[in-house]
């Protein structure tokens, strides 16, 4: 909720680049908790701090990914096709 509602306090959304490197370092969370699940090296609730920072990294780029596509050519274009990317997404995941 708090990064979903992060939207109004950047004038212009962020870059390409912005956008990327959260959905990278969201694939390096995941790659660590996979290996942490196997492992149990980490085993604390302090790990606790690190889903927070997964999720308000999952919910800017959501956010944000929807605002760079509704600046394009066609904004009344961009939340069906954005609403039918993620869609897409969960489903291939």
């Amino acid at each position: 909720l708090v990064s979903r509602s992060s939207g109004p306090l950047f004038p212009t959304p962020p870059s390409n680049a912005w956008l990327w490197a959260a959905s990278g370092l969201q694939a390096v969370f995941l790659c660590l908790f996979a290996v942490d699940a196997a492992t149990r090296y980490w085993y604390a609730s302090s790990i606790l701090v690190m889903c927070v920072l997964v999720g308000l990294l999952g919910g800017g780029v959501y956010v944000h990914g929807f605002r760079r596509l509704s600046v394009g050519h066609e904004p009344e274009l961009a939340m069906p096709v954005g609403a039918l990317a993620a869609d897409a997404g969960i489903v291939l995941a």
